[in-house]
């Protein structure tokens, strides 16, 4: 199996990998898809944002297959920060950061073969607290990238979530890729969902030379995942980490999926090379769980005897709140499927928490 393991002989290069568990993760996608990856890197790659749980996943992968190529100047990174974790890829010359705002036009960088646009951060705070901000941040954001993009050859990835589909009907098992928008199923006062509908549609309207597809992201478990956010899984690992009761503030009762970080990188890599212009792409596990079943799971895997407080003020009547992508079109035009069960997630979730410790 080829690897990203680095030698110790060459100093600096294997303190870019957080740890182990990290490393056999890389691993493993280099194992499943280390030619594709390879072949996006050579064509030189933008990602756009690239800072948060998603973009530490898929600039950790690009930066350090273009560290084992040998391709310089091949990866590059633009946002308003650059954390730590990037400074490392940087020092070894593998990754470039250059600052940019979503206000602000993209800075000329050369051509690009392929871009990831992941310049929107999936923040409730800043949805519920100033939706204003958010708007601009995905508005401007797009159409910066489609005044750089637009009349060029480049293939763009947009990271889209699965928020555009609004509320999930209880009896629908999963959504597809076609479901209409519904005025009665909008999620209300989210400017997220709105954006990232408006997004979707601006980049179709406005391709001129360039390809895109869009990501419709569900929800993931994996390393990186914030453990004291909205984010329910977590929330739920961070307690089981300090090894504290695991709190289900909501309904215990509502049902999630979770794809692992491998998975969504494998995932992203594919559609980036053979996603049909202007469509999109369910990305996500279609195995559900109930908020309280994945609670009791983790504290199982634990290392500490935690037990799970579900909130008993929290009403067990009415319709269950659901939010589940179906992937037949993913699986079936790109022959994609998922090779991280939930259990094994949360183990190696669990494992990078505790060496992180």
């Amino acid at each position: 199996m080829v690897s990203f393991t680095l030698p110790e002989s060459n100093s600096g290069l294997n303190t870019v990998i957080e740890n182990r568990s990290f490393q056999r993760d890389l691993d493993e996608i280099v194992e499943v898809a280390g030619d594709e990856v390879s072949e996006i890197v050579r064509s030189r790659v933008l990602v756009t944002g690239g800072s948060g749980f998603i973009g530490r996943w898929l600039v950790s992968t690009l930066a350090l297959s273009a560290l084992q190529r040998g391709f310089k100047g091949q990866v590059v990174t633009v946002s308003r920060t650059c954390p730590e974790w990037q400074q490392r890829f940087i020092s070894v010359g593998c990754l470039k950061h250059v600052h940019w705002d979503a206000s602000q036009s993209l800075p000329s960088l050369g051509s690009f073969g392929h871009v990831f646009h992941a310049a929107v951060p999936a923040s409730a705070q800043v949805n519920s607290e100033n939706p204003a901000l958010m708007k601009q941040i995905i508005d401007q954001g797009t159409q910066q990238l489609l005044d750089a993009f637009a009349e060029t050859e480049t293939r763009i990835t947009h990271l889209s979530s699965g928020a555009v589909y609004g509320l999930q009907p209880a009896d629908m098992t999963g959504f597809v890729e076609e479901w209409s928008e519904n005025p009665q199923r909008q999620i209300p006062n989210s400017e997220y969902h709105r954006g990232k509908i408006r997004a979707e549609t601006q980049l179709n309207e406005g391709a001129i030379r360039n390809h895109v597809s869009h990501a419709r992201l569900f929800a993931f478990l994996a390393p990186f995942l914030p453990l004291d956010t909205h984010f329910a899984a977590g929330n739920f690992l961070g307690s089981a980490l300090k090894g504290e009761p695991i709190k289900i503030t909501g309904d215990h009762r509502t049902v999630r999926s979770y794809m692992y970080g491998v998975d969504l990188v494998v995932w992203l890599i594919r559609i980036a090379l053979n996603g049909e212009h202007k469509r999109a792409y369910n990305v996500g596990s279609e195995i559900a769980i109930s908020i309280g079943d994945l609670a009791t799971r983790i504290a199982v895997q634990s290392r500490h005897h935690i037990e799970v407080q579900i909130n008993q003020k929290i009403s067990s009547e009415g319709p269950v709140h659901r939010y589940l992508p179906d992937v037949t079109r993913t699986r079936r035009e790109l022959r994609l499927e998922s090779r991280v069960s939930l259990d094994e997630a949360i183990r190696r979730t669990l494992e990078w928490g505790y060496e992180t410790q």
